[in-house]
């Protein structure tokens, strides 16, 4: 502010003042923060302000994080509850806590929706985790997530800790309180302006598409968004028109005869994907994000992939960190809901720009 104002005002300002201003509000700013976290951490101390914390799992994992909260009163978290998985001994220390089962989880939520609910089941429980995080799936719920391999997540998930052990926040991201609003602004007037420079363009592919082969230019598969939500997605055809007759949904392959000529093209160039900016205005997906699948690959990847379902905390994508990546079309599904959940972790509109000028830029070098 002095420096615009002593150059609209014509103000002769030292160089130095400003510096020194400079240093003394940056000072200020963080003996400001400090004052504020120890007068918090004081009235966590004294039992105030507490954030509650629901936890579901009852072996090592959640020993570990009761124990963390109890000895770090200045956290401001206090373990008011616990789901257990009713398959094994309760850990020492968590009797106390024990507030059913793990699949009344959304009635538990239900009653108390301003709890924080934390995911700690041990590896062997994977199964377990796919019920609960189905049974949530659209529930508006702050849930967070205890990896149950600390040693390959603390490198990923910066800042994010709770006494030492990492903890992943799935659904306080680009889905909550004023940084969503911005996600959600950003996405609605991108995709506009978008599809309106871009309308000569589709107009071109959609007669090219036409003229390569027989069918429809444009086509709308049902796909999986955000709480598991159905939506259909449009997309300039490039398989034949009959591709999965008597087959239904087949999982993308390096070298599908399916493909049309212009369809080769166009997924080269990542050009079949414009229609989808349409579904991004509509607020059915978003700019950036995990990439969408069809029902039924969802329902089978529930199953067979840890943590398949913590996808569907936030709006599926046009393009994603995965796909930046390399990891998009017949690339192990393993790598990209790492990548994505990646992305959930370290989720900020600077790097959904990052992601969005890198996917440009690969688009142009035709590697996308």
């Amino acid at each position: 502010v002095m420096m615009v104002l002593s150059y609209a005002l014509r103000l002769d300002v030292p160089r130095s003042a400003l510096l020194l201003f400079a240093g003394l509000a940056a000072s200020a700013m963080a003996a400001l923060r400090l004052a504020v976290g120890t007068a918090r951490a004081a009235r966590h101390r004294q039992g105030e302000g507490l954030t509650r914390a629901l936890i579901v799992g009852d072996g090592p994992l959640a020993a570990a994080l009761v124990a963390r909260m109890r000895a770090e009163p200045g956290l401001g978290i206090e373990p008011a509850g616990l789901l257990t998985s009713g398959r094994r001994a309760i850990a020492a220390g968590l009797a106390d806590l024990v507030r059913g089962d793990a699949s009344a989880l959304p009635q538990h939520v239900a009653a108390s929706p301003e709890q924080v609910v934390y995911l700690a089941l041990e590896r062997e429980e994977s199964q377990l985790e796919r019920e609960v995080l189905a049974s949530i799936a659209t529930l508006d719920l702050r849930l967070r997530w205890v990896p149950d391999s600390p040693e390959r997540w603390a490198r990923d998930v910066r800042g994010e800790e709770l006494a030492g052990l990492p903890v992943v926040y799935l659904t306080e991201g680009p889905m909550r309180g004023m940084e969503g609003t911005l996600k959600r602004a950003f996405d609605m007037v991108a995709s506009t302006v978008l599809l309106v420079l871009a309308s000569p363009l589709l107009a071109v592919l959609a007669v090219i598409v036409r003229l390569d082969s027989p069918g429809p230019a444009l086509y709308a598969q049902e796909r999986v968004s955000r709480g598991g939500r159905r939506f259909r997605m449009w997309k300039f055809r490039t398989m034949r028109a009959d591709a999965e007759h008597g087959t239904g949904p087949v999982w993308p392959q390096a070298d599908d005869r399916r493909v049309t000529r212009i369809g080769k093209w166009l997924r080269r160039l990542s050009l079949d994907e414009l229609p989808q900016l349409w579904n991004v205005a509509r607020g059915e997906m978003s700019l950036v994000g995990p990439r969408p699948e069809r029902p039924a690959f969802v329902e089978r990847f529930e199953q067979q992939v840890p943590h398949y379902p913590l996808r569907l905390g936030v709006r599926a994508g046009l393009t994603g960190w995965a796909q930046i990546h390399g990891w998009r079309g017949a690339t192990p599904l393993e790598r990209r809901v790492e990548h994505d959940l990646y992305y959930l972790a370290h989720w900020s509109l600077a790097l959904d720009l990052r992601i969005l000028l890198v996917t440009v830029w690969r688009v142009m070098r035709g590697v996308a």
